[in-house]
């Protein structure tokens, strides 16, 4: 397999059981924290990686269910004895999440244009989201 993998990436470890001191959820989803030539830092991990031992996410509900969509909030205005606004992250699954996202004068959702790219793997959204929007504002929810 030939992914282009870029820090900010999710990825998965190819044999988990290969690693100590990973902190490896019920999930095996990391993101690339960092690229260096002699390896790949992932989050969660003290450990250097190589490519050999990464894999790309498949979008498929399964190895990726564990990804969110987290927008960036605009911030309130609070006035002087307000109370201050509280924002609950929405663990909804990404792809799902995508299906309310409209995009700017357009009728399509965020979920249809990326279903329109047919992309296979979750790195491959994220680089088209960082690409259109300069960030993917996906993450990992680690408490499944």
């Amino acid at each position: 397999m030939a992914a282009q993998f870029e820090a900010g990436d999710m990825v998965k470890l190819a044999a988990p059981e290969k690693f100590r001191n990973s902190l490896i959820f019920k999930e095996n989803v990391f993101k690339i924290v960092a690229m260096y030539d002699e390896g790949i830092k992932l989050s969660f991990s003290d450990q250097i990686v190589t490519a050999a031992d990464i894999l790309p996410v498949k979008i498929d509900g399964a190895e990726d269910r564990s990804i969110y969509y987290d927008p960036i909030i605009a911030a309130s205005i609070v006035l002087p004895g307000q109370p201050i606004p509280v924002h609950h992250r929405d663990y909804t699954y990404y792809f799902d999440a995508f299906a309310k996202m409209k995009i700017e004068k357009s009728d399509k959702t965020l979920q249809d244009l990326v279903r329109e790219q047919n992309f296979e793997y979750v790195h491959e959204i994220q680089h088209f989201l960082r690409q259109r929007y300069q960030n993917d504002e996906l993450e990992i929810n680690y408490t499944l």
